[in-house]
């Protein structure tokens, strides 16, 4: 399923549960599967935003991803950083616990 055609990741109470949305910082937590995925959307350049993620495994591994796409809308920002979390952690979670990824990797 595409991202246009799945549904609002926020809206999804049975993968996820939101912890926070601060509008005046720009960030969302959730969290899925074992991990807490942390958005922001800092302003970038030309009155967009930029959606930025932070994942935090098990055994206090985290993955920080940057720049991860531009929106004009910041809460699009954040609903974006929040299903690509929720994606990687998806297609990855097998990965992280059979190779033992290196903590803190930096994409």
């Amino acid at each position: 399923m595409s991202l246009a055609t799945r549904p609002h990741p926020l809206s999804d109470a049975r993968a996820m549960r939101v912890c926070e949305v601060r509008t005046a910082t720009l960030t969302c937590c959730a969290e899925f599967a074992g991990y807490r995925l942390t958005a922001d959307a800092p302003r970038a350049h030309a009155h967009l935003y930029s959606a930025d993620l932070l994942i935090e495994g098990p055994n206090h591994t985290h993955w920080s991803f940057r720049a991860l796409d531009f929106f004009y809308d910041p809460a699009e920002a954040l609903a974006y950083s929040i299903e690509w979390g929720r994606l990687w952690v998806e297609n990855n979670e097998h990965e992280v616990a059979t190779r033992g990824r290196r903590p803190d990797s930096v994409f």
